[in-house]
C-alpha cells in the first residue's frame, strides 16, 4: 500500500514537472525512482518528447521494454510520434512491426498514428497500407488523417480520389474532413472539384461553419471564382 501511494505521489510530480517543462527535475526524480510503473515511463517519454528530445525518448522506451513494463496505447503514439519527428523511417517500421506484434496497429488511436507517421515523413505507400489494414476499424479520423497526408505530400488529386471514395461509403464527414479536401481544391486548382464539394457541404449542413467556409473562400479564389467566393 505504501509502495502504491510513493509511485502515485512519484508519477503525479513527474508529470507536473514535464507538463511545466522542467525536464532536468523530471529525469532526477525517475531516476530515483526505487520502483516505475508504466505511468512512470510514459510520463518520463512524453516528457521528453515534450522537450523535442526525441532520441533520448526512444532510447528510454527501449529501456522501458527491457525492464519488461508492456506499453500501453499512449506510450505507442508517444513513440510513434518520437520515430516521426526524427524522420527515421527504419525507426518507424521497426516500431510499427513491434506494434503489429503486440496486436494494437488496429485500433483508432494508436492505428491513426501509425498513419499520421507515415504521412508526415512522406511514406504514403505505408500509410495507405495501414489505412488499408484497418478496414472497417478505420475512423473519421483516420480517413481525415490519410486524406490530409495526400495533400501535404501534394497528392491533390488522390486526395480527391480518397473523398470520393468515402462519399461512395457514405462514409461520415466533418468540417476537417471538408476543410482538408478544399485545401485539395484550392491547391490543383479545381473549379469543378469546389462546386461538387461545395454541394456537398451544404447537403451536410456545414455551409455555416466558419472553419469550413473559410476554407471555401480560400478554394475558390485560388480558383480565379471572386463571385463565388464572396
Amino acid at each position: 500500500m505504501q509502495y502504491l501511494a510513493v509511485t502515485a505521489v512519484s508519477n503525479a510530480l513527474l508529470t507536473m514537472y514535464s507538463k511545466c517543462e522542467m525536464i532536468k527535475d523530471a529525469e532526477s526524480l525517475f531516476k530515483r525512482l526505487p520502483q516505475r510503473n508504466i505511468i512512470s515511463w510514459t510520463a518520463i517519454i512524453n516528457g521528453l518528447y515534450q522537450h523535442e528530445d526525441f532520441e533520448k525518448a526512444m532510447r528510454l522506451f527501449c529501456l522501458m521494454r527491457e525492464s519488461r513494463i508492456e506499453p500501453n496505447e499512449y506510450t505507442f503514439t508517444i513513440a510513434l510520434a518520437s520515430c516521426e519527428s526524427m524522420r527515421n523511417l527504419g525507426c518507424c517500421h521497426l516500431l510499427h512491426a513491434f506494434v503489429i506484434k503486440k496486436e494494437m496497429a488496429l485500433g483508432e488511436f494508436v492505428g491513426t498514428a501509425i498513419m499520421d507517421m507515415y504521412c508526415e515523413i512522406g511514406a504514403m505507400d505505408d500509410a495507405k497500407k495501414q489505412f488499408k489494414a484497418m478496414g472497417t476499424l478505420a475512423s473519421k479520423v483516420s480517413r481525415n488523417a490519410l486524406t490530409k497526408g495526400l495533400v501535404q505530400n501534394e497528392k491533390a488529386n488522390k486526395a480527391l480520389d480518397a473523398f470520393s471514395e468515402m462519399a461512395r461509403k457514405d462514409a461520415e464527414c466533418d468540417e476537417f474532413t471538408f476543410s482538408i479536401i478544399l485545401k485539395a481544391c484550392a491547391s490543383l486548382p479545381s473549379f469543378t472539384s469546389c462546386q461538387q464539394i461545395h454541394a456537398r457541404v451544404v447537403k451536410a449542413n456545414f455551409d455555416t461553419n466558419t472553419h469550413v467556409g473559410s476554407s471555401l473562400i480560400e478554394a475558390y479564389t485560388k480558383c480565379g471564382s471572386a463571385e463565388e467566393a464572396e
